[in-house]
């Protein structure tokens, strides 16, 4: 089983937690980006240290139909695509 190690002390990007990054860089809130840890690795992450890393089953993450949606990072829109109908 893989899971998603959520790092509590960072906090949260909106309602989104944050997760640790690919190969254990970083943080992040895309789930996109997140790492996928083995129990093993899991294990040795979250073991002594509860209170701010936590383990989540990647399939009970990735199958949360209520959880999931679709987001914009607005610093990825350019303003010259709006539509200014005042014009």
């Amino acid at each position: 089983m893989e899971y998603y190690i959520q790092n509590r002390n960072a906090g949260y990007l909106g309602n989104s937690p944050m997760w640790w990054g690919l190969n254990r860089n970083g943080y992040t809130a895309d789930l996109n980006k997140a790492g996928k840890y083995s129990e093993e690795e899991a294990k040795g992450i979250c073991t002594n240290n509860p209170e701010k890393n936590v383990a989540w089953p990647v399939d009970y993450i990735d199958n949360n139909e209520k959880g999931i949606q679709r987001v914009i990072d607005s610093q990825h829109m350019d303003s010259n695509n709006v539509k200014n109908f005042d014009k």
